[in-house]
């Protein structure tokens, strides 16, 4: 055997006893002092985990629902706005006339949760009702229907006294069955106080009733009465204040 061929044979020998003589080596974690593993790759399709909203459009829309039911027989729909909860019911306030005419109420009353999307879930009309203000209120059994509302956000009140004339809105609601629908183009506030805000409105339309408006900030002002119309949130707060469902977690203003 040539010597060169030797020398090769001599280190693949030594190379093997080195192997099979010493441990392996393992990747240790600085911090930890643990060794490091190896991140598992998933075995087959993973459901994603539900992320709450960071957008605060998306946000503030969670605070919106749609409402729907009989009243006679005529179908009536619209919107409504969540202002608070307690352990086991959930408070909407919406405009009187989605679910009352005249002595007629509202039978088989069903609202969809914007988390909850293409699920219709049974509602209680409440006694309480204004009607300079058009509003009354909705309560929804979390307990037995299986909703939970974590993740809602409650500071989403616009300073109503900074509106002004030109100012832009933009409504929110159920407007000809298409739900949370809203348009980029904004209407303008023609007229504004702490009770009422009118404005010039090419958007508005039967559904948007109940429903939320929002100034420039996309921060809530108003709930919708009619084409042109809202009350002011801050109203509807003072109200339903009075009523005494400020007892739950209510809407609230981040302006002082």
């Amino acid at each position: 055997m040539k010597p060169s061929m030797l020398s090769i044979l001599a280190f693949l020998i030594g190379a093997c006893i080195f192997c099979t003589g010493y441990p392996v080596i393992e990747v240790v974690d600085a911090q930890s002092k643990r060794p490091r593993q190896e991140p598992k790759l998933p075995e087959g399709p993973q459901r994603p985990s539900p992320k709450k909203p960071n957008d605060p459009v998306e946000e503030l829309n969670r605070l919106v629902v749609m409402v729907k039911c009989q009243i006679g027989d005529q179908e009536s729909f619209g919107a409504g706005i969540i202002f608070g909860v307690s352990s086991n019911r959930l408070y909407i306030a919406t405009a009187n006339h989605v679910v009352r005419h005249e002595l007629d109420e509202a039978q088989k009353l069903r609202v969809q949760l914007k988390w909850m999307p293409g699920e219709w879930k049974a509602a209680e009309l409440l006694d309480n009702t204004d009607r300079d203000a058009d509003l009354t209120v909705l309560a929804i059994d979390l307990n037995s229907q299986g909703i939970r509302v974590d993740g809602l956000r409650w500071d989403q009140l616009g300073d109503i006294s900074s509106l002004k004339s030109g100012d832009s809105v933009y409504s929110v609601g159920y407007p000809n069955g298409e739900p949370w629908r809203s348009f980029v183009t904004p209407d303008k506030v023609y007229r504004s106080s702490l009770a009422s805000i009118l404005f010039e409105s090419n958007f508005v339309s039967p559904g948007n009733s109940g429903g939320a408006l929002l100034n420039n900030k996309r921060e809530l002002v108003g709930m919708i009465r009619d084409v042109g119309k809202a009350v002011s949130i801050q109203s509807v707060v003072d109200i339903v204040s009075q009523w005494g469902y400020c007892k739950s977690p209510v809407i609230r203003t981040t302006h002082k």
